[in-house]
């Protein structure tokens, strides 16, 4: 589904000639790039901290249950965000094109 309608974004920069991309059309999609590159930044240290905090969890040596799953779904809400980030990114370069 998502390969036969959108296009990763560094796929159509690397084609840019090829597709015969126009200017306003290369720097929309690289303004839009930036702006998520900003929040991807800020995710990725976000869920390695919690991923962190979750191997010290799984280390002790009586796992608390109910604070083991809080701390997975911090840190599978934070993968969801970053997977909506790239998700949004490739939806604003197919209405870009």
């Amino acid at each position: 589904m998502m390969g036969e309608n959108f296009f990763p974004p560094e796929l159509v920069m690397q084609n840019q000639r090829a597709i015969g991309l126009k200017d306003d059309q290369r720097k929309a999609i690289s303004s839009a790039m930036q702006g998520m590159m900003e929040k991807f930044n800020s995710l990725q240290w976000q869920q390695s901290d919690e991923a962190e905090a979750m191997a010290a969890l799984l280390k002790k040596d009586k796992v608390d249950e109910k604070e083991v799953l809080a701390q997975f779904n911090k840190l599978l809400n934070t993968e969801n965000e970053i997977k909506r980030l790239h998700f949004g990114l490739m939806m604003k370069v197919k209405s870009i094109l």
